[in-house]
C-alpha cells in the first residue's frame, strides 16, 4: 500500500490496541483484532504495529497463540509510541529502539527514539531498521533475522513524499513461505524505498482494508 503524504486528506495515525487498562500501573493497552480496531478508529487501511509484552511473559503461534493472545489482554508495546502528539509510551533501552516517526508538517522519518521529539505526532517502533540511505542495513543470522516469517514493514520512498506498508504473508509450504529481513530489505529498496523498518511479524501480520462501498473492515 503506497500512502501519498503530500496529499493533505491523507493523515496517518497510531492507535492503541484496546484502552490502557490500568491508568498510571505497568500494562499500556489491551490486545485487539486489527480488524476491530480498524472498525473503531475508520481507518481505510490498518497493518500491526509493534512488539508487545504479556502479563504471563506467555509466547505463542498458530492455534496456541488463540489461548494466549486474547482481546483485551492487558499489554505493554516493546518501543515509543506516540498518538497524535501524545506519547503513551517509551522504550526501557537507554538508547531507543527503531521507530517510525510522523511530523507536525506530516513529514516521516525512521530512526532509534527513546523519547519522542516534541514535535512528533505519531510514532510506532519495530525491530530493526532494514533500509537506511537507500541501502539494505538489515541483520541476518539463524533465528528471527534469517527466518523465514511472516513480515511486516514499514517504508519511505521518493523523498519522504511516499510511505509504503508492506505485509509479507508465510508459514505455508503450499502457499508462502515468508522471508528473512534481508528478503523483506529488498522488498523494500525494489519499491523505492530509502529507508524501512521491519515492524511485528510473524502470527501478528495483516493488512486490513475498508471497502468503500459497504465499509466492511477485511483482512
Amino acid at each position: 500500500m503506497a500512502i501519498d503524504l503530500t496529499n493533505p486528506d491523507v493523515k496517518v495515525r497510531v492507535s492503541r490496541g484496546g484502552e490502557d487498562p490500568d491508568g498510571d500501573g505497568p500494562w499500556q493497552t489491551t490486545l485487539l483484532r486489527p480488524t476491530a480496531i480498524a472498525e473503531r478508529e475508520g481507518f481505510e487501511v490498518t497493518v500491526n504495529g509493534d512488539f508487545f509484552a504479556l502479563p504471563s511473559k506467555q509466547d505463542a503461534e498458530g492455534s496456541e497463540a488463540q489461548k494466549v493472545f486474547r482481546a483485551k489482554q492487558a499489554s505493554t508495546v516493546s518501543g515509543p509510541a506516540t498518538t497524535d502528539g501524545t506519547t503513551w509510551a517509551v522504550p526501557k533501552e537507554e538508547d531507543g529502539r527503531p521507530a517510525l516517526v510522523i511530523d507536525a508538517q506530516n513529514r516521516a522519518s525512521i530512526a532509534k527514539v527513546g523519547k519522542p521529539p516534541k514535535d512528533a505526532q505519531q510514532v510506532i517502533a519495530g525491530s530493526d531498521i532494514i533500509v537506511e540511505g537507500g541501502k539494505d542495513v538489515a541483520r541476518t543470522g539463524k533465528g528471527f533475522p534469517d527466518g523465514p516469517h511472516p513480515r511486516t514493514a514499514v517504508g519511505i520512498a521518493d523523498g519522504g513524499k511516499r510511505l509504503l506498508l508492506v505485509v509479507i504473508d508465510g508459514r505455508d509450504k503450499e502457499k508462502a513461505r515468508g522471508m528473512s529481513l534481508s528478503q523483506v530489505a529488498k522488498v523494500m529498496l525494489d519499491l523505492g524505498c530509502d529507508s524501512a523498518l521491519n515492524l511485528d511479524g510473524g502470527g501478528s501480520t495483516a493488512m486490513v482494508l475498508r471497502d468503500p462501498k459497504s465499509g466492511e473492515q477485511t483482512i
